[in-house]
């Protein structure tokens, strides 16, 4: 049995595409889909995985985030460099901060009355946009002295 296996594979081999060809052009046209899609599919399996590239990338952007949050956290807490809670250490209360003057005058600059009516149109616009409801700043609304 072996020797006929022997001689007839090299046969066998030649000429399976073209009796698989003909075998595909006997199929129906709806077996003949089924069939070419699960031979793509099986063709993706057998191909290089290119997952471990995309796994690569999202590792790096999620360090690149951390960073970047890192960063961010930094900068919130100005220059605080570490990350421990130091709850032995008494804090100084904020009277005497500002009783020394260590905090700088606060620039406020008022909107001129172009910008008021512009922010009231805004507003209504927002407003009406969503169907009458209030906006939040509504609440928070405090009249503006113009000088």
């Amino acid at each position: 049995m072996s020797a006929i296996t022997t001689l007839t594979t090299p046969w066998l081999i030649r000429w399976s595409g073209p009796a698989a060809a003909w075998v595909d052009a006997k199929l129906p046209r709806a077996l003949q889909t089924f069939l070419a899609l699960e031979g793509a599919w099986t063709e993706e399996l057998r191909g290089p995985r290119k997952r471990a590239g995309r796994v690569r990338r999202l590792a790096g952007l999620l360090l690149l985030d951390a960073a970047l949050l890192a960063e961010v956290y930094l900068a919130m807490t100005r220059g605080q460099d570490s990350l421990a809670i130091e709850l032995d250490r008494p804090r100084q209360p904020a009277e005497t901060l500002e009783a020394r003057g260590d905090r700088p005058q606060l620039i406020v600059i008022r909107p001129s009355a172009e910008e008021l009516d512009e922010h009231v149109r805004l507003l209504a616009d927002m407003e009406a946009e969503n169907n009458r409801v209030p906006c939040v700043w509504r609440r928070f609304e405090a009249p503006v002295e113009l000088r």
